[in-house]
């Protein structure tokens, strides 16, 4: 997708089109993909994956344009992107649970994917706030992991989610969408539960080794 960015960002940089268009663009698409995934037919769940790419491909587009015609933000670019990220990712579970009739187990895995990522900025706000050297949030991973046990922990906590897209087309083929938000009703609590109590001990243990 970043690479499909390019040659848009490269055409729309002389259009009118700003890059708050593109973000609003991108959660239009979230929002779409989420209504169609209530029906429940493999068309329909099909053009709603197609949504997600489309949006996750202007979301490659909108920072990088805002860099091109030099319209970037300090706060509230980054603020509104992460509110509206957050809420419209989580629709997309609620309209699959709907979709398959599991829509307690979509309420649960939205609930859970919103409050794990409320966990991850508090750390990020907490490393970057309180800690002793300056980091980005490119070096989290590297500030608080150690060990190969703890590496591994780490890749099965982001790689459901990181090809989550990939994981969603393989349970429309097979039209298995009720296990597919069955099972992300599960990982996600958990994910949130877990990651919790990791940080809360990195945290305590930072905090008495000073």
């Amino acid at each position: 997708m970043r690479y499909l960015s390019f040659p848009l960002v490269w055409v729309l940089q002389f259009t009118p089109i700003t890059p708050n268009m593109v973000s609003v663009g991108c959660h239009l698409f979230t929002i779409l993909a989420s209504f169609l995934f209530v029906y429940n037919s493999i068309e329909f769940n099909l053009i709603a994956l197609l949504c997600l790419h489309l949006a996750v491909l202007c979301d490659f587009v909108d920072g990088s344009l805002a860099r091109a015609v030099n319209r970037t933000s300090k706060f509230i670019a980054h603020y509104a992107d992460r509110i509206f990220h957050e809420v419209t990712t989580a629709l997309i579970f609620i309209g699959i649970g709907y979709g398959t009739g599991y829509i307690v187990c979509g309420f649960i895995a939205a609930l859970g994917l919103v409050s794990g990522s409320y966990i991850f900025q508090l750390r990020n706000w907490l490393l970057s706030r309180y800690g002793d050297t300056q980091v980005t949030e490119y070096d989290f991973e590297d500030t608080m992991i150690e060990g190969k046990m703890e590496k591994i922990l780490l890749k099965g906590y982001y790689t459901p989610m990181k090809y989550f897209r990939f994981v969603l087309l393989i349970f429309i083929l097979i039209q298995k969408l009720d296990i597919f938000i069955i099972v992300y009703s599960i990982f996600l609590p958990l994910r949130m539960i877990g990651g919790a109590m990791f940080f809360y001990l990195k945290f305590w243990r930072m905090d008495h080794v000073r």
